[in-house]
């Protein structure tokens, strides 16, 4: 089959190219001498019309942009491939000198997100701030302890934290040969290391934690922290956390998402970050209020065929005349992410198979109707996503009991959403935006959740899909130094809202648990990213 061609035409140099659909943009920028492959400034580019591909790594321009940048069209050109006809700026000159990067250290940084269920980590080259690599692995503790708590608990004893902080070392080493193997980086090459995480595996990898200092950054070298990988001296920053349920990875969340210098103006953003835990951070009108909700759904655990967003993990789920799936890198499903349970709630609340109080029935216009993919079980109906064949012995499917975990999952986030909102002293008609961030390419869609109903009441176009934005914050604390001090002053600025005890809480949580779209109220969507949008 032909390719198509395209013409992209370059502002403010005026010039016209022609490539060929899925070709890279920055091998034909490169080839015009509109980059240089030395300067990563160079390939930051805005689309003005027209069409390119998504992003290889949505991580590598999320920690270059901020979400307005992103909403407005900005990107990097090593990302992105030819799609059709586009107009592009070219905006190396229109960069701010205060932005530009002075990393902490030269030649390459090692960043880590620690998260309770996955590992994520990058090497970013700290002449040009470009990142060659990111992976991510799940967190080997999951086999001895499911849940945070449990695992905090076994912190507790010697025996306890040694099995922890080993299994965590182990998995840190075994993604950065990783890395080094795939990028022909040597670790002797790595100069500085920065990890954000929660409080318990910050802790974990602290040699001697002293009470209160998790509050501050901390830095010792790899020798100290018994990377033994990597050079002795080399030197690392465990950064800073809020406190024990809001730690260093809510903070570079906040710190990814703009979050200090959006707390005077007179709307609200909302971030909310989910994995195994969440956290929802409102910032504006004057102040900044965070509160976390434990146990979640969305790394795959709590689901019966849950796994993290790894090879093969279901991610979509459309229902039509066939049930059909998408998974993480097209693999052959091998359960379903926390995404997928989303998407797939969200195709059977929209087929019928699914009502408002969660359960699982074939629809109503129809129902003598044989559909293949319901079947029933001793436990009551249950979808099938994927059934079991000679390569994968086992049916991946949604049960009832998936379904109850969705909906104790969704009252707690509209109900924390609602708390938060409350003790900005605002409602939802007040949100400029809803900043969503995730695990390792989580994958969770807004059009799901706003569909399920588990956001408040806002404009598609207000919410904003950022990725890894723990990550993303401890990479711009290998930036520049200016980071490491914000990441500290938002430590200090958050005001913890404790949810056992809140009464908006309590009263949203069972209303929150139903299915259902948030309908937006007029006049909503006013505000967008950055001020008001015509």
């Amino acid at each position: 089959m032909n390719q198509r061609q395209f013409t992209l035409h370059i502002l403010p140099e005026g010039i016209d190219l022609q490539g060929y659909e899925g070709d890279s943009l920055h091998s034909l920028l490169l080839l015009a001498g509109l980059v240089d492959s030395r300067d990563a400034r160079t390939e930051q580019f805005c689309l003005e019309r027209g069409s390119i591909s998504p992003a290889d790594q949505p991580e590598a321009e999320a920690a270059v942009f901020s979400p307005a940048q992103r909403t407005e069209g900005w990107f990097l050109a090593s990302q992105r491939h030819i799609a059709g006809d586009a107009v592009l700026r070219h905006g190396q000159e229109e960069q701010e000198e205060a932005l530009l990067p002075a990393p902490l250290s030269g030649g390459y940084g090692l960043v880590f997100d620690l998260g309770s269920g996955t590992i994520a980590a990058g090497l970013v080259d700290l002449g040009s701030m470009n990142i060659p690599e990111i992976s991510a692995c799940p967190n080997a503790q999951l086999a001895l302890a499911a849940q945070p708590e449990a695992r905090l608990a076994m912190s507790r004893t010697a025996e306890g934290r040694e099995k922890l902080r080993g299994l965590l070392l182990g998995d840190m080493q075994s993604l950065l040969s990783k890395l080094c193997s795939r990028t022909g980086v040597s670790p002797e090459q790595i100069n500085a290391i920065s990890c954000a995480g929660s409080s318990l595996m910050l802790d974990l990898l602290d040699p001697a934690p002293e009470p209160g200092s998790a509050a501050q950054l901390r830095q010792f070298t790899c020798g100290e922290l018994g990377l033994s990988s990597l050079q002795p001296l080399t030197l690392a920053y465990l950064l800073p956390a809020a406190g024990p349920d809001l730690g260093a990875d809510v903070i570079c969340s906040c710190l990814a998402a703009d979050l200090l210098h959006k707390m005077d103006q007179p709307w609200v953003t909302l971030l909310i970050d989910l994995g195994m835990s969440g956290e929802v951070i409102g910032a504006g009108l004057g102040r900044m209020v965070a509160t976390s909700i434990p146990e979640l759904p969305f790394e795959g655990q709590g689901i019966h065929c849950g796994m993290p967003a790894m090879t093969g993990a279901i991610t979509q789920v459309e229902i039509g005349r066939r049930l059909v799936v998408k998974t993480v890198r097209d693999g052959r499903p091998r359960g379903i992410s926390g995404a997928g349970l989303l998407s797939a709630a969200r195709a059977m609340l929209e087929a019928g198979l699914l009502d408002a109080e969660g359960r699982i029935s074939p629809p109503s216009r129809d129902p003598g109707e044989e559909l293949p993919y319901l079947r029933s079980s001793i436990n009551g109906r249950e979808l099938i996503l994927s059934p079991a064949d000679k390569n994968f012995p086992q049916d991946i499917f949604i049960n009832p009991d998936d379904i109850l975990a969705l909906q104790m999952a969704k009252g707690a986030i509209f109900a924390a959403c609602q708390a938060v909102l409350h003790a900005l002293d605002c409602g939802p008609e007040q949100i400029s935006e809803i900043l969503l961030a995730e695990a390792y390419r989580a994958h969770l869609q807004p059009r799901d959740m706003l569909a399920l109903g588990l956001l408040p009441a806002v404009e598609p176009e207000q919410i904003l899909s950022i990725g890894n934005a723990a990550w993303q914050g401890a990479f711009l604390c290998l930036s520049n130094r200016h980071y490491l001090e914000e990441a500290q002053q938002i430590a200090g600025s958050i005001r913890r809202l404790d949810l056992a005890t809140d009464p908006v809480y309590a009263a949203q949580f069972i209303e929150g648990m139903e299915f259902g779209m948030q309908k937006s109220s007029s006049g909503r969507g006013r505000h967008f990213l950055g001020g008001e949008r015509a």
